[in-house]
């Protein structure tokens, strides 16, 4: 087949706009939308444990604060040999005001794989 396999990935020459897409499902809580976005053996690390999986990642995305919403608003992204580093503005955001409770720099390292997001990991980030 000519012009490349049927399963190529839109993502696959823009891992910046995958970056954005994840973290803006992540931001709204979008569990079907992180669903199409990961890889089917995505690994996310936090700082309690490791989801494996579409289901565990889904299931992540949907755990939410009654009363703050948690944004990744993205300042940078720069390609790495694995994916990509986004430099953002972690915002806790109030759900009724929606004025900006507080913030912190944070990295998130994204690892990518065959067009989808393969790991996550945050980072503290000084200053």
């Amino acid at each position: 087949m000519q012009g490349g396999s049927a399963r190529s990935n839109p993502f696959d020459e823009n891992p910046e706009e995958l970056a954005r897409r994840f973290l803006a499902a992540l931001s709204t809580g979008d569990q079907t939308a992180v669903g199409e976005l990961v890889h089917p053996e995505v690994e996310i690390r936090t700082e309690r444990t490791v989801h494996r999986g579409r289901a565990a990642a889904s299931e992540w995305v949907g755990k939410v604060f009654d009363h703050l919403v948690r944004r990744y608003v993205p300042i940078s992204i720069e390609r790495t040999p694995e994916g990509v580093l986004v430099h953002a503005e972690l915002q806790y955001v109030w759900r009724d005001s929606e004025e900006i409770g507080d913030t912190s720099r944070v990295a998130i390292e994204l690892g990518i794989r065959d067009g989808l997001i393969s790991s996550w990991y945050l980072l503290d980030e000084p200053g």
